[in-house]
């Protein structure tokens, strides 16, 4: 289906932004493709003008939230389509901090485009990734023929996405697998649904850098599936060690918890994020320029 929609300004006004973080997002008209949302430039103010048609193909994905689709713009570009039921109660808060973290555009954080509305709903538009991490990770199997260079390169691009939301200060509040995109162009992994997140400024804002405790959970369940293969009352019994973590001593000297040959450096990371001692975050984080070699995980 197509649509042809109003004019929509960000925030309802032009909002000043330095040109040096005009520049920094790297919007481009003449080489990169806006998807129907054009950038115009008063002055020293920018706005964003709303004016897309886009064709609704597939289903990617549902949740309480409402749709997913893929979608073509006019000039054939593939978008993503997040299409909000109105009793969606995150859906403000979404945009303002989707609006916040798109002022510097980072590698690891899925590029949000604008919003429309139409036929009682609002439709965020963002860049498609290829799959679901998780899924691309367990569904289809991949993490059985992971290495540990691709757990490195895993690694490295998760925590590189909790560096640059502790910079801009956003609580993610979700930060698990399955709200994550894997995009074969780059080898990148990148950071979606924004929903729960918070600002600095929101009730319920905590430091960025505890989401390192699911990032540990993760990463540690990851590492023991490439271990095990299936997952049996072994890997359910160490995987429940990630999980309720306190000590990281303990976590690193049983056996039954770690991949055989897992490289120390990238061990005591996971153990790190696993524990989340408020002392240590700074210190994983700069931990993960350590994490070389890395693997693509295209070629899985």
């Amino acid at each position: 289906m197509m649509g042809n929609y109003k004019m929509q300004q960000i925030g309802g006004k032009a909002t000043p932004v330095l040109k040096q973080d005009y520049k920094e997002v790297e919007k481009d008209s003449s080489t990169k493709c806006f998807h129907g949302f054009k950038i115009e430039s008063y002055g020293d103010n920018l706005c964003q003008l709303c004016q897309p048609k886009f064709e609704f193909q597939t289903l990617v994905g549902e949740g309480s939230y409402g749709k997913v689709y893929r979608a073509l713009c006019e000039r054939g570009c593939t978008v993503a389509i997040k299409s909000v039921k109105p009793e969606y109660k995150y859906l403000e808060t979404e945009i303002r901090n989707l609006k916040h973290l798109s002022k510097f555009a980072h590698c690891n954080i899925i590029e949000y485009f604008g919003h429309f509305n139409e036929f009682g709903k609002t439709h965020l538009v963002f860049e498609l990734g290829d799959e679901n991490l998780d899924l691309f990770l367990y569904k289809n199997k991949k993490a059985s023929f992971l290495e540990n260079e691709h757990l490195n390169n895993i690694t490295f691009q998760t925590l590189e996405m909790l560096s640059y939301l502790n910079k801009v200060k956003v609580f993610h509040d979700d930060f698990r697998f399955f709200n994550m995109v894997y995009c074969r162009s780059g080898d990148f992994i990148k950071l979606i649904d924004f929903g729960s997140s918070k600002m600095y400024t929101d009730k319920g804002y905590v430091d960025p850098l505890s989401d390192l405790e699911f990032l540990g959970a993760e990463l540690g369940k990851l590492q023991l599936s490439m271990k095990h293969k299936v997952h049996n009352q072994e890997w359910l019994d160490a995987y429940n060690g990630f999980i309720f973590a306190r000590d990281v001593n303990s976590l690193l000297s049983e056996c039954s918890n770690w991949l055989v040959g897992i490289p120390s450096q990238l061990k005591q990371i996971i153990a790190l994020c696993a524990v989340n001692d408020p002392n240590d975050r700074e210190n994983v984080l700069g931990m993960r320029f350590d994490l070389v070699p890395k693997k693509r995980l295209d070629a899985l």
